[in-house]
């Protein structure tokens, strides 16, 4: 089975709106995903179209146009529109007709989704539905899909089959499906992924983060674990028509310490303020070594390091310099790429050095080691500029276990820290030392009084 981590956008509006107005906000969760990006909306009909590679502003100032030839200048409107955009994980390959949102002009409804079924799931879905998955060279998204058509065509209301799903499908998702009179929000019963809804002047705005809202909202609600929201398109009211009786809420951490722009907040927790915390917890653990300050600077590796590392350094009480820096012109984030030529190549792209480093302790901080490869470039590059030392700090734990839920950590022959030690990996790197997050402060985390998901650290998986 395909599996994806993506970002969803939505507007619901009493006015009509062009496609660029969705365009602007969906851009904003890019970082969830660069390799293609979707649209659906409603008029005289339901309608999609699709795109390879990432929003422009080409796509935003132009708006969508008919593709109908007797009328191809007219600019398309609607009141309701769905975004998506999507990067596929390691097993993917490269489609449009991957892309979402999903549409089902017989049953009237578009689907949107973030994360992902394990197949696993699938089978004790197809004996009890009798729904025949055909084909293993597809999206769980598709899947997903196709059993809400074989519902509905049983005669099944849609907020029946969206408590099927809920109570038959443990994960992991957040789903918007939009009709032309309704619109429904759903979460999994852990909540692993992010979901959103603010209200807007007689608009509604349905996000994967809070950080895609527009600039004036003020106030967002997060769909709850297991939850079913359900908006009416014409008066803009937003119900709770369903809750999962025994949720077992269990965010995905790696959202929070990769993913989530430092600006968003999710189930009341502020990015920014779980990204500083853990910047502490860092300096505590690291300042237990024997340590000579002298000369030692920290540096947060660009740009989801940076945050990290201005803490770390502030309770360390060392000088915080930004020498590493990322080029103007690169935009991509290397985690997501398809293969270690593309990595590697764009390591060699991303990075420059702005400042004279010779004969300084130079410490590092960044989110996560996955492969290690453009890591190991990067390391290179550092050392060409002659420091003294080079210590590397990691804001998580080591990733040692494959994600089942939607984040590409590949084959686990691929992940480093489960192929080699803490010592072999310094070696391996070049490092003068290696400080990971301690697995027990990421089980603990006091201050959120929150259970997270670490199956990627553990191996303790949800289900």
């Amino acid at each position: 089975m395909i599996q994806t981590e993506c970002g969803i956008f939505a507007i619901i509006s009493k006015t009509n709106n062009d496609s660029g107005q969705l365009l602007k906000n969906l851009r904003k969760l890019q970082h969830r995903g660069r390799e293609s990006f979707g649209i659906s909306w409603f008029n005289d009909g339901l309608y999609d179209s699709k795109f390879m590679g990432v929003i422009t502003d080409e796509h935003i100032d132009i708006p969508l146009t008919s593709t109908n030839e007797s009328n191809k200048s007219d600019v398309i409107y609607s009141k309701n529109w769905l975004g998506h955009v999507r990067y596929s994980t390691s097993a993917s390959i490269q489609k449009l007709n991957f892309s979402q949102p999903i549409i089902s002009k017989k049953y009237g409804f578009s689907l949107a989704h973030n994360g992902n079924i394990p197949s696993s799931v699938w089978s004790k879905i197809t004996l009890k539905y009798k729904y025949n998955l055909s084909s293993q060279d597809t999206t769980d998204t598709y899947v997903l899909h196709g059993l809400m058509e074989t519902l509905l065509s049983r005669g099944i209301s849609m907020i029946d089959v969206l408590k099927h799903i809920i109570e038959n499908i443990e994960g992991v998702y957040s789903l918007v499906i939009s009709t032309v009179n309704k619109t429904y929000i759903c979460r999994d019963r852990f909540g692993v992924r992010p979901i959103c809804y603010a209200f807007g002047e007689d608009v509604i705005y349905i996000s994967s983060e809070s950080c895609a809202l527009p600039n004036d909202i003020t106030a967002h609600y997060d769909v709850g674990p297991g939850e079913i929201i359900e908006i009416n398109n014409d008066l803009l009211t937003v119900n709770t028509i369903y809750k999962y009786a025994n949720v077992n809420a269990n965010f995905c951490i790696f959202e929070l310490i990769y993913f989530m722009r430092d600006e968003s907040i999710v189930d009341s927790l502020y990015v920014k303020d779980f990204k500083n915390y853990i910047g502490k917890i860092l300096a505590e653990q690291f300042l237990q070594k024997e340590f000579d300050k002298d000369g030692a600077i920290v540096c947060g590796v660009p740009q989801s390091g940076i945050l990290y590392g201005t803490s770390f350094s502030s309770h360390c009480k060392l000088d915080y310099v930004q020498f590493l820096e990322r080029n103007n012109n690169y935009h991509l984030r290397t985690f997501i790429l398809k293969t270690n030529k593309q990595r590697l190549e764009a390591c060699k792209q991303k990075y420059c050095i702005s400042t004279d480093i010779e004969n300084k302790k130079v410490i590092l901080v960044d989110d996560s080691i996955v492969r290690g490869n453009t890591l190991k470039h990067l390391i290179s590059l550092v050392k060409s500029y002659k420091p003294k030392e080079i210590h590397f700090i990691v804001a998580s734990p080591p990733i040692k276990h494959t994600c089942s839920y939607g984040v590409d950590f590949a084959d686990i022959e691929e992940l480093i820290a489960n192929q080699l030690s803490i010592k072999e990996m310094v070696e391996y790197f070049g490092f003068d030392s290696l400080t990971y997050l301690d697995i027990d402060k990421i089980k603990q985390l006091d201050f959120t009084n929150k259970q997270f998901c670490n199956a990627c650290f553990t191996g303790n998986y949800l289900f």
